[in-house]
């Protein structure tokens, strides 16, 4: 019998301590990050271990209750009637989401103190007793009356699913030229491998970051779809094949065509990434305010491995996308975006250039609609997670454009060459008689802790990414992100 784990990445050592309780009391467990293979996709794997698990013991905290990671596991162990075990560490107050999912006729508060034993006598209890079907499985005492925001939850079988709804929003839909359509055959192929969506999970409306306990190779995006209105009819997602056109949003006052490249299972999401590649920017800004310079040394010819890594960030920018300014600046819609430690000033790029500190955030492009049309992706970094509308794609990722049958090789904008003060586009088309240019990739270059992948040129076909500074300012933004395809409108 095997039991899942779900925790905030807050609550890992915790998690890390039940784990080998239980698993010393002969119950093996599901842990994440622990758990997750590496070359696999992190929300497949996440899926597999609570559908091969019997039990579901959930850490309840204030992280984990504001987690749509969490959430989302939640969600799919009720779909599945898994048995819930919910284990209080503080006193909380239920998001909406998760009190829907866990409500019971019985409400429990949980004995002082933290007492795995008792976990794992109810896991025992479960073990010997169950025969295939949930169970309510409570820890502690009961109140003398229930409150509307209990506690903790004993949860049972049979929580009807939230029923799904969509607003209809306006956003312009362009067809996929005919010369590179789909075709039935390589679509139902590719869908195999499309990206998990979720039909009633809430998102969150802020970015956030789940660090991992344990590094991993592997990299994926997994759609959280939000819960949608249950007093109102479903709309139908709009047909799209991979490789199709679709605009929404602006910037550097043009609109922005996306590519699709990758559709959920159930037709109702899709991932894209932006036809151009947008502007010209340093993945993250050196640390210290002055690329290449600290306390009065320069380090132009030091190489990044013979520097500690703390000074490799300090001085060339940090290659972590989720601490990274591009991330932070990709997911605002503020006019005045506010970053963590180092604001990306001109000061602190390579060629004190392509500052973008006082651009108002990408996301202030769009309307309001056209925002909430953009479903939160959980994705995966080398195993931290991060909750975001707008990402890079990893190196593995790449392979959704060659399935969707769109080029690697992009070419900027012209709005994006005018803004690049770098030049750097210009020179190098004329270096190496190419249109196309390099694009970040969310990646780091795990030797170093300031450098990240990008795509590489057609120029070097045989290499696909090369290893560049963070702090590099010349360089190309291509985003990505998932739509609500229920939200497309076709004109």
């Amino acid at each position: 019998m095997q039991v899942f784990i779900s925790h905030s990445s807050e609550n890992a050592a915790l998690a890390e301590e039940l784990c080998g309780k239980l698993e010393n009391n002969g119950f093996p467990c599901f842990l994440a990050p622990r758990d997750i293979r590496s070359g696999f996709e992190y929300a497949e794997e996440i899926i597999n271990g609570i559908d091969g698990s019997d039990v579901m013991v959930l850490l309840l905290s204030e992280a984990s209750n504001s987690s749509p990671h969490v959430l989302r596991e939640v969600e799919r162990a009720v779909s599945k009637r898994k048995t819930i075990i919910v284990y209080k560490l503080e006193e909380v107050v239920l998001s909406k989401s998760l009190e829907y999912f866990l409500m019971t006729h019985q409400w429990v508060n949980s004995k002082p103190g933290r007492d795995f034993d008792e976990i794992v006598k109810r896991v025992s209890e479960y073990a010997a007793q169950s025969n295939g079907e949930p169970r309510k499985i409570v820890v502690g005492e009961k109140p003398e009356k229930p409150a509307k925001t209990g506690k903790i939850i004993a949860l049972t079988a049979g929580i009807a699913a939230v029923v799904l709804a969509a607003v209809l929003l306006g956003i312009n839909f362009l067809k996929k030229p005919p010369v590179s359509a789909v075709s039935e055959s390589s679509e139902s192929s590719s869908s195999s491998e499309t990206v998990s969506s979720s039909s009633s999970v809430s998102s969150s409306t802020t970015s956030s970051s789940v660090e991992s306990t344990t590094s991993s190779t592997q990299s994926s995006a997994e759609v959280i779809a939000p819960v949608q209105s249950e007093n109102k009819p479903e709309k139908q997602p709009l047909a799209v094949k991979l490789g199709d056109r679709i605009t929404l949003g602006k910037y550097n006052g043009e609109a922005i065509e996306w590519r699709v490249i990758k559709i959920s299972e159930d037709k109702k999401t899709a991932v894209v990434i932006s036809d151009k590649i947008l502007t010209m920017k340093a993945f993250d800004a050196a640390e210290c305010g002055k690329f290449n310079e600290l306390d009065g040394e320069e380090y132009w010819r030091t190489k990044s491995v013979n520097l500690d890594a703390e000074t490799q960030r300090q001085i060339r920018g940090d290659n972590r996308w989720e601490l990274s300014n591009i991330r932070t600046w990709l997911n605002s819609a503020r006019e005045n975006v506010t970053y963590s430690g180092q604001a990306p000033t001109s000061a602190a790029m390579s060629e004190r250039k392509n500052g973008y500190h006082t651009e108002a955030g990408f996301l202030n492009g769009f309307s309001e609609k056209e925002r909430a049309a953009i479903v939160e992706t959980q994705v995966n970094t080398a195993g931290t997670v991060t909750t975001d509308k707008v990402f890079l794609l990893s190196l593995d990722e790449l392979k959704w454009l060659n399935e969707a049958d769109v080029s690697v090789f992009a070419k900027p904008t012209a709005a994006a060459v005018e803004q690049d003060k770098s030049n750097w586009y210009k020179v190098d088309c004329q270096s190496y008689n190419v249109e196309d240019f390099f694009w970040w990739l969310r990646d780091a270059n795990s030797e170093t802790a300031c450098e990240c992948l990008c795509a590489n040129i057609s120029y070097y076909e045989d290499r696909p990414t090369i290893s560049e500074y963070a702090g590099l300012e010349g360089f190309g933004v291509r985003p990505a992100m998932t739509i609500d395809l229920t939200a497309i409108s076709e004109n």
